[in-house]
């Protein structure tokens, strides 16, 4: 009954995802003249294509199928194709973001990008239980001033974000911060109203990468330093009154090996206090320490082992001065690379004072519990 020679159940691999209005076109013509209706539709990620090694060796691991990545959208979509057809094409968009597991976000909206169409409103990602935050890297980069330039998130992501994201479990922002950048930028195009509104969210995870300012010679201001905080800056977006909810969160910081770090609750001011305070059970710092400059400035030796155990000293205090802030703090977790070569395990537990436990793993990471 004009059906024959249709495909009644497809299995389809989207490389890089569905980014951008051709995409969307190409896939709705191929289910309008491919399908049979009420075909069973299955798309997923490409799989190996250009990931990460350790992901390619995992599908070759011998006695297992292989792993399908889920279909990832990414937000807003760049337009170019035209609008007609991304109009027509908007039943396979909807289906898409309905069968999405993951979701890009870009943190503005360019001028190529949709900030509107007949149907967009009523998208929701029903499945989708990873939402990953996209710098607009040129935003990020410049001055505050200069990032006014790029456009806010369109509304029908932003006026309803608990509705668009109903199971996002994780979230992921990456953040890129350092000497004259505006941090904070990633955040201003609508990003910290979407945060907000994700009520199933379990674990949120922020970068930063920091650097001190340097001279003309290029040498560290050593004096100045840097403080790392527990709590990110960002983490004050999230929802701090949805009690019953706990949040693991995760900071990422990755610094120059030249500098002074101090580490403290919060990354900026108590930024994040309440959010603290109310939901989160679990801190995870992971600290990674880059090359100096080549050739100025390195501090070796004794000079870095003390700066080191300065580290680690007020690492100490902010995690007693966290579990004094929260009752509902069960958990903080610090890792640092290269791993120090003295006595790092020792010198913590001692500065403990045996306020709370420390734990230690063979890698030299370290784990606090809070007494019970």
């Amino acid at each position: 009954g004009g059906q024959g020679g249709r495909l009644r159940h497809i299995q389809m691999g989207v490389r890089s995802g569905i980014r951008d209005t051709a995409i969307v076109d190409k896939l709705h013509r191929f289910r309008t003249h491919c399908l049979a209706q009420n075909a069973t539709e299955d798309y997923f990620d490409s799989i190996t294509y250009g990931r990460p090694r350790e992901y390619q060796q995992q599908q070759q691991q011998e006695d297992e199928e292989p792993t399908f990545r889920p279909l990832q959208v990414s937000l807003p979509l760049v337009e170019n194709n035209g609008m007609a057809s991304f109009v027509a094409a908007m039943p396979t968009f909807q289906l898409c973001c309905r069968r999405a597991g993951s979701v890009t976000l870009k943190s503005h909206c360019g001028s190529t990008d949709v900030t509107s169409a007949p149907g967009i409103d009523s998208l929701v990602f029903e499945t989708a239980d990873e939402l990953a935050i996209e710098p607009c890297y040129h935003a990020i980069y410049l001055t505050t001033a200069a990032s006014t330039a790029y456009l806010t998130l369109p509304s029908y992501i932003t006026s309803r974000p608990a509705a668009l994201f109903p199971s996002v479990t994780k979230l992921h922002a990456k953040v890129v911060s350092g000497h004259n950048v505006n941090r904070m930028a990633v955040y201003q195009g609508g990003v910290d109203r979407v945060m907000g509104g994700l009520h199933a969210l379990e674990r949120a995870s922020f970068d930063g990468h920091l650097r001190t300012p340097r001279t003309s010679w290029g040498v560290e201001a050593h004096a100045g330093g840097a403080k790392v905080g527990l709590v990110p800056e960002g983490a004050k977006y999230l929802d701090s009154d949805l009690q019953g909810h706990p949040l693991t969160i995760v900071h990422t910081y990755r610094y120059c090996e030249d500098s002074r770090v101090e580490v403290g609750v919060y990354e900026t001011g108590e930024e994040g206090k309440a959010l603290l305070q109310k939901r989160i059970a679990h801190l995870e710092l992971h600290y990674a320490e880059e090359m100096g400059h080549r050739y100025f400035g390195r501090r070796r030796g004794a000079d870095r082992t003390a700066d080191q155990k300065a580290m680690y000293s007020s690492l100490v205090e902010a995690v007693a001065q966290a579990f004094n802030t929260s009752k509902v703090l069960e958990t903080v977790f610090f890792d640092h690379t290269p791993k120090p070569t003295w006595a790092a395990v020792s010198h913590t537990r001692s500065a403990a004072k045996k306020r709370f436990q420390v734990a230690s793993e063979k890698s030299k990471a370290l784990l606090f519990t809070r007494r019970k």
